[in-house]
């Protein structure tokens, strides 16, 4: 049983220790995510970049298909019209490679616009991803903040307090020192008033002696040693 209640206690301390262990500090621990994050980021806006560059080189390449084609066409004409039937035939030959070559273009430009739109739509969510991570990486940034201020303040809270509470002892211990010494001198003042004590340092001899003169002395024996026999209160 007590060694039950010694491990329960262990664990409890273990627990408590853990508890009270610096939190680990967020604004350290998302600096590598962010890192791959922007860099995710920047190789999909290189992709949409490239792609963009070779959407423009197929529009320039149909456009010149586009032009060319006719020109084929026109020299085929005036080549029957020469009687040069294997110049037309030539004429016609390119003109029909061109035809094939502007088709597989604009498939290949549908396909390209498509595949920009893809990287766009990515690019925009990642974007929005980041954003996001990061406003909830400086919300928690702030809250750890706050929370290791709070623990600081709370800290230097606590050494005032008992600062101040010492600081109080002492006080207290003071006032009562003080408290004594004024009764001591009243005290004091009440026997020089009551000519008790004399403070002037020319007495000497007993007690008795100092409280008053002599012949005052011898008075007031005898007063007393009358009264007595007179069977008087003193």
């Amino acid at each position: 049983m007590a060694s039950l209640i010694r491990k329960f206690t262990s664990l409890v301390k273990s627990g408590l220790e853990t508890l009270l262990e610096p939190a680990e500090d967020p604004r350290e621990k998302f600096v590598s995510p962010q890192q791959r994050q922007a860099g995710l980021l920047a190789r999909v806006r290189e992709a949409l970049e490239h792609n963009a560059a070779l959407h423009a080189r197929l529009d320039k390449r149909a456009a010149q298909l586009q032009s060319k084609i006719p020109q084929l066409e026109e020299m085929a004409r005036k080549s029957v019209a020469d009687g040069r039937d294997d110049l037309a035939r030539l004429a016609l030959q390119q003109r029909q490679f061109a035809l094939v070559e502007l088709k597989t273009v604009k498939a290949n430009t549908l396909e390209v616009q498509l595949e920009e739109q893809r990287i766009a739509i990515l690019e925009q969510r990642l974007t929005a991803q980041i954003e996001t991570m990061r406003v909830r990486q400086e919300m928690t940034a702030v809250r750890y903040t706050a929370a290791e201020s709070q623990v600081m303040v709370s800290e230097a809270i606590n050494g005032v307090s008992q600062e101040l509470t010492d600081l109080g002892q002492s006080l207290e211990q003071t006032e009562q020192k003080t408290e004594n010494m004024q009764a001591r001198a009243y005290a004091i003042e009440q026997l020089v008033d009551l000519d008790v004590l004399d403070l002037s340092g020319n007495t000497a001899g007993d007690p008795l002696g100092q409280q008053m003169p002599q012949s005052e002395f011898e008075i007031t024996i005898e007063q007393q040693l009358s009264a007595l026999k007179k069977h008087s209160p003193l």
